[in-house]
């Protein structure tokens, strides 16, 4: 995450096509989720890790959510901004960093290991 520097956004594009994904999203969405007791126990359910690198780049960047669901639950259960197209995520982010500000597609984010070079 480094490599978005200090104050960034980051986009995220979910296919939700399939329900949400992991038990860990749906129990959070669900009100279910008790991530303190989780941890201190040392349990573990599908999505966690992703749960937790999400909840500790909320502390530090914006990230923005490009999917059909309900901006309640984007906004209220994720802690993420809302937008239902790319071009919406694309205008919020030229919108709150300005136009001249640089902005990077990583396609298969999931996959890829970004770092913070020396230009």
């Amino acid at each position: 995450m480094d490599a978005l520097g200090d104050k960034g956004l980051l986009a995220l594009i979910a296919e939700c096509s399939g329900s949400l994904g992991s038990e860990a999203l749906k129990r959070l969405i669900t009100g279910r989720l008790d991530l303190e007791g989780l941890l201190h126990r040392g349990e573990y359910i599908d999505g966690l890790e992703d749960l937790l690198y999400a909840k500790t780049a909320l502390r530090r960047y914006t990230l923005v959510l490009v999917s059909a669901l309900p901006d309640y639950y984007v906004e209220m259960k994720l802690g993420f901004h809302p937008c239902r197209k790319t071009g919406d995520a694309l205008s919020y982010i030229l919108n709150s960093l300005g136009s001249r500000t640089k902005v990077h597609l990583v396609p298969h984010g999931s996959a890829t290991l970004l770092t913070k070079g020396e230009a």
